[in-house]
C-alpha cells in the first residue's frame, strides 16, 4: 500500500476516534442532565464531583485528538503527562467519593427512622387485622374439632376448606403457623386424641374397628401413626393403660 493510503486510512481512524468521543460527550450530558434532574435538589454532595471530573476528560480527549492530528513529541508528551494525572485525579476523588456518601447517608438517616415511624402505625394495623383474621380462623376451627368432622375417612384441607368457609391458603397457613405441624399431621394427631379417648373409656375394643372409628383407612397405618405419636404401638399402650388403672 502506497504512503498516501496509509495516511488516508489513518486520517479515518482519527476521524471515527473524534465522531466517538463527541458522540458519547453527548450521551454522557444527557444522561447527566437526567440523573440531575431526578436527584434531590438540597443534596449538593453527589453533583460537584461529576462536572469536575468530566471536564477533566473531556480535555483529555481533546489533547487526543490533537495528539493524533499533530503527532509532535510536545503533544505525545502533553497527552502522557495528562492522561497520567487524570487518572491520579479520579482515583482520589473516587475515593472522596466514598467517604461523602458515607456522610450523606449519616445525613439521611434521621428522616429514613422518620418515615419508618410514619410507617409504623400502618403496620400496626396490619397485625390487628391479621390477629382478627387469626381470631375468627380459629373460632370455626375449635367449632368444627368439637363436631369431631376430623373422624371423617379421606378429609382433605380442601374439604375443610369448604366446611368453614376459609380460604384454603389461609387455613393452611394457620394451621402450620398455630400447631408447627403440617395439615396431615394435625389431623393424624387429632385422631390419634380420640383414639386414646376410646381405649381409655373402652379397653376390649376391637383396634381394627377403632382404627376405622377414628377415620384411619387401615389398621396398619393406624398402628404406625400411633406409635409415631405415643412410641408404643396401641396395643401395648392400651396394657399399659390398664394396669396403671389397675395399680390407681
Amino acid at each position: 500500500m502506497s504512503k498516501q493510503g496509509e495516511k488516508w486510512i489513518y486520517y479515518l481512524l482519527v476521524l471515527c476516534y473524534t465522531v466517538q468521543f463527541f458522540f458519547y460527550t453527548y450521551i454522557y450530558l444527557h444522561i447527566t442532565r437526567l440523573w440531575k434532574n431526578s436527584l434531590d435538589k438540597s443534596n449538593r454532595t453527589f453533583r460537584k464531583y461529576h462536572f469536575r471530573i468530566w471536564i477533566e476528560a473531556f480535555i483529555i480527549g481533546l489533547i487526543g485528538i490533537i495528539t493524533e492530528l499533530s503527532p509532535t513529541p510536545l503533544t505525545q508528551s502533553l497527552f502522557t503527562i495528562c492522561s497520567t494525572l487524570f487518572f491520579i485525579h479520579f482515583s482520589i476523588q473516587y475515593h472522596n467519593y466514598g467517604v461523602e456518601a458515607h456522610n450523606q447517608i449519616k445525613k439521611i438517616a434521621p428522616a429514613l427512622i422518620s418515615d419508618k415511624i410514619i410507617i409504623q402505625p400502618e403496620e400496626s394495623q396490619e397485625k390487628k387485622i391479621l390477629k382478627q383474621n387469626n381470631d375468627l380462623i380459629k373460632e370455626k376451627i375449635d367449632c368444627w374439632i368439637t363436631d369431631k368432622k376430623y373422624l371423617h375417612p379421606g378429609i382433605t384441607i380442601q374439604d375443610i376448606s369448604r366446611q368453614i368457609g376459609i380460604n384454603r391458603t389461609y387455613l393452611s397457613g394457620y394451621i402450620n403457623e398455630t400447631y408447627h405441624t403440617n395439615f396431615n399431621t394435625w389431623i393424624n394427631n387429632l385422631r390419634i386424641e380420640e383414639a386414646k379417648r376410646k381405649l381409655t373409656l373402652t379397653s376390649d375394643i376391637n383396634l381394627s374397628d377403632l382404627a376405622e372409628s377414628v377415620g384411619f383407612a387401615d389398621l396398619a397405618h393406624f398402628s404406625k401413626i400411633f406409635k409415631q405419636k405415643e412410641g408404643l404401638p396401641p396395643s401395648v399402650w392400651r396394657k399399659k393403660q390398664t394396669i396403671h388403672e389397675k395399680a390407681s
